[in-house]
Parts: structure tokens; sequence; C-alpha cells
């Protein structure tokens, strides 16, 4: 169940889905939505993140027993059957944070806005949560720490005494062996990040670290570590975040659109044919890439929100 980036109804009154207008009619209920999810998805994939933020809805009745994974939602939308995904449920005393298994998204068929339908937990919720209580959607993201970069302002900011009692200092403990940056899967980053652990190579027990004493920077999607925070290589950071677009951007709903209409060419070329000669006239369905020209303008809208190393 991906995102949603161009609805059916905003389809309606866009150029595509008039152009359109005869093929969609012909479509089964809920396979518009199918459609347009999964042109969505593509879009992320070639985006390489997802675009759209994670959505806040409710949990659905008859709601959820400790010890369940099974969590009836009032919306599934904003959540893929993708990894790294979680759900943050209730607030106050009863608010926990549990990932959501990969595949787990099960939406009610056939497709009806706000798509109800289940979401299955990774592990087994510590509390009930009536019917009505928050389910907050974010990421949650365990990554190795490396090594920080040697043009890294902070490993030169010391003073001669300071240098001197480094080259002194046992390897481990170097400035130039801490991790200094991380760098998040989904961005821009919305807010304050929710929660970042640590847990060192040798041991798998995670340790809080202070989220507001981390420096964000929301746009290009990492955060930076106060002077003197040890963060050893090899080990294990686990950070929870909200991300991603809270209104999605006009060019990458013209690019879902695009690839829409690509899936849309089944109806004209169900062969899959390279190219067709209609008495006088020829048709090539093919740039000389091997890709649609819906692909290539689609992908080209979506170039621009790729990370760039």
């Amino acid at each position: 169940m991906p995102r949603l980036y161009v609805t059916p109804s905003d389809l309606q009154s866009r150029p595509i889905g008039l152009a359109l207008a005869q093929q969609i009619s012909q479509l089964p209920s809920g396979i518009l939505d199918e459609m347009l999810m999964a042109a969505s998805q593509t879009v992320d994939n070639t985006c390489r993140k997802r675009i759209g933020a994670p959505q806040t809805t409710a949990v659905a009745a008859p709601g959820i027993t400790a010890g369940s994974t099974s969590l009836p939602v009032a919306s599934t939308l904003g959540w893929d059957n993708l990894s790294e995904q979680a759900v943050i449920i209730d607030s106050g005393s009863l608010q926990e944070t549990i990932l959501i298994q990969p595949g787990g998204v099960a939406p009610t068929t056939p497709l009806v806005a706000p798509y109800p339908g289940t979401l299955t937990l990774a592990a087994p919720c510590a509390f009930s949560h009536s019917a009505g209580a928050a389910a907050v959607g974010c990421y949650q993201e365990v990554d190795e720490t490396g090594r920080s970069s040697s043009s890294d302002l902070y490993a030169e900011a010391f003073t001669q005494e300071a240098q001197i009692a480094l080259a002194h200092a046992p390897m481990m403990a170097r400035g130039m062996d801490f991790t200094r940056k991380v760098f998040l899967k989904q961005y821009p980053i919305i807010g304050t990040i929710i929660n970042v652990e640590h847990a060192y190579s040798f041991d798998n027990a995670y340790v809080a670290i202070d989220p507001t004493t981390l420096a964000i920077d929301p746009a290009a999607g990492f955060y930076t570590f106060i002077i003197g925070t040890i963060i050893l290589p090899q080990g294990l950071i686990k950070t929870t975040y909200t991300a991603g677009y809270a209104a999605v951007p006009d060019d990458i709903k013209r690019a879902t659109e695009l690839f829409f209409a690509d899936s849309m060419l089944d109806f004209f070329n169900p062969s899959g044919a390279v190219e067709v000669q209609m008495g006088k006239r020829r048709q090539t369905f093919l740039t000389k890439d091997g890709k649609t020209l819906n692909q290539v303008r689609a992908e080209a809208l979506c170039t621009r929100y790729r990370r760039r190393t």
C-alpha cells in the first residue's frame, strides 16, 4: 500500500486524466486507485526515497489488545510494504513505537478512500489501545556507524594542547575515529528527530541519546552530534523520525501522472510492440534508450529529488 501522490478525483481535472477519460471509465472499482498508488511507488523508487510524509490516522474498531500484532487503522494511506516504517500508537503513558512488519500493510479491498485496513506489527504491543487512539506514521532506521570525514571542522578545532593530548591518547579515543554525521534515507526531515539510540559494536544494548543535542540539517537529511559525544564506528545507530513533503510538489504530481499514463499503454499497445505500422502512419512506443517518452519525462522530473554525493 504505497502513497498516493495523485488521487482519482485529482486526475479527473488534469490533462492526462481528461485525455484517458474513456479508458479510465472502463476500469473496475478500486483499480484506478491501485494504479495511481503503483505510479506513486514508481516515483519513490525513481527518487530513491519516500516523497510523501507519513500520515496521522487513528486506531479503528475494535482496537488492539496487549500482546497482539494486528493493528486496525482508519486509513492505511501513507504506509507501503517496505521496511523501516513504524507507528506511534496512543499518547501519554500508553504511547509506544513499534516497527511495522515489511509487507504488513493490508488495506480493505476494493480500495476506497480513506483506505481503511490493518497494519501487522513486527512485535506485539505492550498495551491495549482503544478505537480512536492516535496512530502516527514514522521511520525507524538502524545503520552501522562509520568514520567521520577528514574534512570535519570539529576534528580540526583543537588547541595545540588538545592536539598533544590527542597524540598520546589510545586510538579508540581519538576524534578521527568518532562518528560525526548520520545521513538518513528519507528527507527532508520534519521537525525534530523523535529518538536516537546508540549500541556499541561489542554490545546490542541501545543507549538513548538526547535528540535535542543534535544539529539537524532538515533539507539535506542528516544530523550532527555535538562535540564530546562518543559514537564509535562499527556500532549501531537507531533513529526514529518523520520526513517527507506534507504537500506533494507539483512536479512530483506530474511525474506520477506520467508513470500512470505509461501503465495505461496496455489499452493501446497490449502486445508490447516497439513500433506499429498503421496504414501510412507509423507509431513508435520506445525511445532510443528503450524507455517510453512518458518514462523519460517522469524520470527527468524526479532527478532533482535524488541525493547527490
